[in-house]
């Protein structure tokens, strides 16, 4: 079933036209059988297809590619780049129709070995994109040689629940009275979710639920919620993560293999853990009783790192469990049912295999 989900090979097979283009440099441009382009006084204007472009007399950068047919608002864009050529990098972008960008996306090296350099790009789909096409546009580069692959990617449509909270005065003055502290802890927390360390390679196991006793739903991602302040007025927003409710004390655990990049107490979030596990892709957890994390500290998948609380905006005991790809949450519950990296599919699906149904 995940294999099906990828797109197979979209680069590497021979080109079916080679280019010489003169703008904006010299290079002779190999095209996919199934490109699609223009081409304009020695500028070549690609629609879809993979291209790859080198100085003339070098070989062009043949990497296999593989990426998804579609995407759902909360789920990754994974793009996996196997290269025979040790590479410099990639980028990855997903676009609408007027070319703006829909999230950032967090791009590293895996790993290196028989196949090639292994690459990863990863895009993060806000839960409020709107459905509709979109173009994913890849690009691997190293040295004076480049490729571009340009797919249509397009984001499905997905139905949120709604919710309304009524707050008391204390937690009404929580959102509503300006604070400095507040709006410097959200920038500090924004800036901080907003970077990707290039060493936070911990492991590629599907994520686990951070409470592994009985707990209660109180609130899903993406929850569309309607806060009725005590004096009468009301305010919306969106909601990043899952609201799990336990009683207090309960153990909360580290969802997977990571290193803590925040350990503190914040006004809206209270005592609250952020954890890194592949450079840009953080797990978060807010209204802890109490933090046994420090910072710089790595815990494995499943060690206790705090206790369900109802510290800083919440209404009773609960954990609030989020996951951010540099700055844009995702379904934390997409990637317990399946790794953000899932390698041996990517690998399979190339190879024009198939993963066995239930691993």
């Amino acid at each position: 079933m995940i294999a099906l989900l990828l797109l197979l090979l979209l680069a590497g097979p021979a080109p079916a036209e080679t280019l010489l283009l003169s703008s904006p440099r010299l290079a002779v441009c190999e095209a996919s059988p199934d490109a699609e382009f223009g081409v304009e006084q020695g500028e070549l204007h690609p629609i879809r297809g993979f291209f790859s472009f080198a100085p003339p007399g070098e070989l062009p950068l043949r990497p296999r590619i593989s990426v998804p047919r579609e995407v759902e608002p909360g789920g990754v864009v994974r793009v996996f780049a196997v290269s025979p050529d040790p590479l410099d990098g990639i980028s990855a972008q997903l676009t609408d129709a007027n070319g703006r960008s829909l999230s950032r996306a967090t791009r590293f090296r895996l790993s290196q070995g028989e196949e090639g350099e292994v690459w990863v790009a990863l895009i993060g789909i806000p839960c409020t994109a709107p459905p509709g096409p979109r173009t994913l546009e890849v690009k691997a580069f190293a040295g004076s040689r480049d490729c571009l692959l340009r797919a249509d990617l397009p984001v499905s449509a997905r139905t949120f629940a709604t919710e309304t909270i009524a707050l008391d005065k204390t937690l009404s003055d929580l959102r509503t009275v300006p604070d400095q502290r507040k709006a410097q802890e959200a920038r500090d927390m924004a800036r901080l979710l907003a970077i990707a360390h290039d060493d936070a390679l911990f492991g590629t196991e599907p994520f686990a639920m951070p409470i592994s006793t009985a707990w209660r739903r109180t609130a899903g991602y993406g929850d569309r919620r309607e806060y009725r302040y005590e004096a009468g007025s009301s305010d919306l927003s969106v909601h990043g993560g899952i609201d799990m409710a336990a009683p207090e004390k309960t153990p909360v655990a580290a969802c997977a293999r990571g290193r803590v990049v925040f350990a503190g107490d914040r006004i809206l979030t209270g005592k609250t853990v952020a954890i890194e596990h592949l450079p840009g892709v953080f797990s978060i957890y807010y209204h802890m009783a109490d933090i046994l994390a420090r910072e710089g500290d790595v815990p494995a998948a499943g060690q206790q790192i705090g206790s369900v609380g109802k510290t800083g905006l919440a209404t009773g005991p609960h954990l609030h469990w989020e996951v951010q790809i540099l700055g844009t949450a995702v379904d934390p519950e997409a990637l317990v049912r399946r790794t953000v990296l899932d390698r041996e599919a990517v690998f399979l699906d190339i190879q024009g295999e198939k993963k066995p149904e239930g691993r």
